[in-house]
């Protein structure tokens, strides 16, 4: 009897490929990894934009519960992303009634 060119065993994974379950998991688990990387990003994004929650989760599928959840993530992103909190930055300090004085002085001229 002639062997079918592929190995017919019933490996118990679906696929029909022959690998064990654990091999495809390991295959799949990068893409995985890539594509929930993306939906934050995108998700991110579309908070910057100030989008609701249920915008953010139609347009990433996925539960608002989840979305309410990487807000807190977002945030605490945020507040380490700030530049105002690193140690080199001071604040410019201007004397703004100076300046409406110099205005006013600058009226008055013209009168």
């Amino acid at each position: 009897m002639p062997r079918a060119p592929f190995d017919e065993r019933p490996t118990g994974n679906g696929y029909g490929i022959g690998v064990s379950q654990s091999t495809v998991a390991n295959w799949l688990s990068r893409t995985l990894k890539e594509e929930k990387e993306r939906k934050r990003e995108k998700a991110f994004a579309l908070w910057m934009a100030c989008h609701t929650q249920e915008e953010i989760a139609e347009a990433v599928e996925m539960e608002r519960s989840a979305i309410s959840k990487m807000e807190d993530e977002f945030v605490k992103k945020l507040e380490v992303d700030n530049f105002t909190n690193s140690a080199d930055f001071t604040p410019p300090i201007y004397n703004v009634w100076k300046r409406q004085a110099d205005r006013d002085d600058k009226k008055s001229r013209t009168r």
